[in-house]
């Protein structure tokens, strides 16, 4: 059986995907797979920082010269990339999964740590090529679930991309598809292609290793495999380390969970891109919750750990009284301009105050705050859903009129 481009359209009008993936983006996961192994995550990294040694730039030209060659069939290209990777030490084999038969399959103590998928040449056959390797996957992987019930069974493809299980299948792309044809002159491209390869081979010794060292030790389920692999983080001075464990996802469409290290409740959060200094200083200021933890993660992730916000709290967008807390969010939000910073999505979803409409508020979300003048909205700002002042656009600067205007517009 092979998964074509019609069959992946019509699974995927079903309720519940076979596998989760961006086709379409409803069909995604809230939490990405560099989150769930930090393999994937160092692969990205390593796709735009890794230096490639001579060995991978050979390897790269070697492979680039002879996959640039025409193929009639597909067997053929297949067959050369085997022998092509053979010489980079990475041995794929022609193997049957479950029935199916791939163009390329690297095991390692009886998982598959990487699969290649060919076709004659792009777009070409009755299969996409990442979703037919994907199938192959989940059949090579289906039978080990039970025996490793607290393992996401990673696997690196080259194309590139990885998969994951959790409650289902996980296929994400994490680079971009390189052409392997570019021109003998284009240094910038080659480099590219060098060091995504030998991103690929570090990534794919990786999973050995996990094979090999980390699966064994894995005994206990976690609950539904539902929560991001970092487990610790250190304090804002950098001189303590505390491990935590998750509690629940506070929301699922977004990368916000409640943990606890010993008996103290806490907030993680997951972002690209955050304001630390803003939030100490509303921190500071008494209406921000306190800042315990933030850091860089690989695959260009920060961590955010905050002190958790207790049940006396409840969002302003439900509190009966909304407008008795006007006064007091905007004396904040002042304080927050008048220390040089903008917040860029002052809302009352952002907002906490306390259910019995005692003071005491709690400005959240310094995802796109930064300094006046200097910090820029990012891309993908939604001014359809949520009205928002002109000028708020992808990319333009974020202005301390514009959160004066969505407090206008909040009371």
């Amino acid at each position: 059986m092979t998964l074509s481009p019609e069959a992946g359209r019509n699974g995927l009008k079903k309720e519940i995907p076979a596998f989760r993936f961006s086709r379409p983006p409803s069909a995604d996961a809230t939490i990405p797979i560099t989150l769930y192994n930090p393999i994937f995550s160092q692969f990205q990294d390593d796709c735009k920082t890794y230096e490639p040694t001579t060995r991978d730039h050979d390897f790269a030209l070697n492979l680039s010269s002879s996959m640039s060659i025409y193929y009639d069939d597909e067997k053929e290209r297949a067959k050369q990339a085997r022998k092509d990777f053979g010489h980079y030490d990475l041995e794929f084999v022609a193997s049957q999964i479950n029935g199916y038969r791939t163009d390329g399959d690297l095991r390692w103590k009886s998982f598959s740590v990487a699969i290649i998928n060919m076709k004659p040449e792009l777009c070409l056959g009755s299969a996409e090529p990442l979703l037919e390797a994907a199938w192959y996957y989940i059949a090579l992987t289906r039978d080990h679930l039970e025996a490793n019930p607290g393992s996401h069974l990673p696997c690196a493809h080259i194309g590139f991309a990885g998969a994951i299980w959790t409650d289902r299948p996980h296929l994400q792309v994490l680079a971009p598809t390189l052409p392997l044809f570019c021109h003998a002159s284009d240094d910038d491209m080659r480099m590219q292609i060098a060091r995504c390869l030998g991103a690929t081979k570090k990534a794919i010794l990786a999973l050995k290793d996990y094979y090999e060292f980390e699966l064994p030790h894995i005994t206990a389920l976690r609950p539904h495999l539902a929560f991001p692999h970092p487990s610790k983080y250190h304090s804002l001075d950098g001189a303590t380390t505390h491990e935590f464990k998750y509690l629940s996802h506070l929301d699922e469409d977004k990368l916000v969970f409640c943990g606890a290290v010993d008996n103290d409740k806490i907030c993680i959060k997951f972002v690209r891109r955050y304001s630390m200094e803003a939030h100490v200083r509303c921190s500071s200021l008494g209406f921000a919750p306190t800042l315990k933890g933030f850091e860089r993660i690989p695959g260009g992730w920060y961590i955010v750990v905050m002190d958790f916000i207790e049940d006396e709290y409840h969002n302003l967008e439900t509190s009966p009284d909304k407008a008795s807390f006007e006064s007091e969010v905007r004396v904040s939000v002042e304080s927050l301009h008048e220390a040089g910073f903008v917040h860029g999505d002052i809302r009352s979803a952002n907002i906490m105050v306390k259910k019995d409409g005692s003071p005491g508020i709690m400005i959240l979300d310094f995802d796109w705050a930064g300094l006046a003048g200097q910090v820029k909205y990012p891309m993908g700002v939604n001014d359809i859903d949520i009205r928002r002042p002109n000028g708020a656009q992808d990319n333009e600067f974020i202005m301390v009129e514009h959160d004066i205007e969505m407090l206008n517009y909040m009371f």
